[in-house]
């Protein structure tokens, strides 16, 4: 796992500011998003915890979403023939899925 991945999901959950290189958080009083290249890949709000691949399907993608939900102690992303899954069931393109 790459030092800013940890660091990165740590700020996310903590509701922290982080910025470093290709990775950054957004927070504000009630809700923290997770960006990669820009993109919001993981966000928090009082109704939930969503992440999307934000129609990226890299490696950095996955493992930024995969270290997440080991941290929350939920299933892995898996891939198999280039198609993500999540909880055996293919991961939507660019869409938000609620994880917790």
């Amino acid at each position: 796992m790459k030092k800013i991945t940890e660091q990165s999901i740590r700020a996310f959950l903590n509701t922290e500011k982080f910025n470093s290189t290709n990775t950054q958080t957004n927070c504000t009083l009630n809700t923290s998003e997770l960006l990669l290249h820009g993109s919001v890949i993981a966000k928090r709000d009082r109704t939930g915890i969503y992440i999307s691949n934000a129609g990226y399907t890299t490696n950095t993608t996955k493992e930024r979403l995969n270290v997440l939900l080991g941290s929350l102690e939920l299933p892995r992303i898996e891939q198999k023939n280039f198609q993500w899954y999540w909880n055996n069931k293919p991961f939507p393109d660019n869409e938000f899925i609620k994880i917790k």
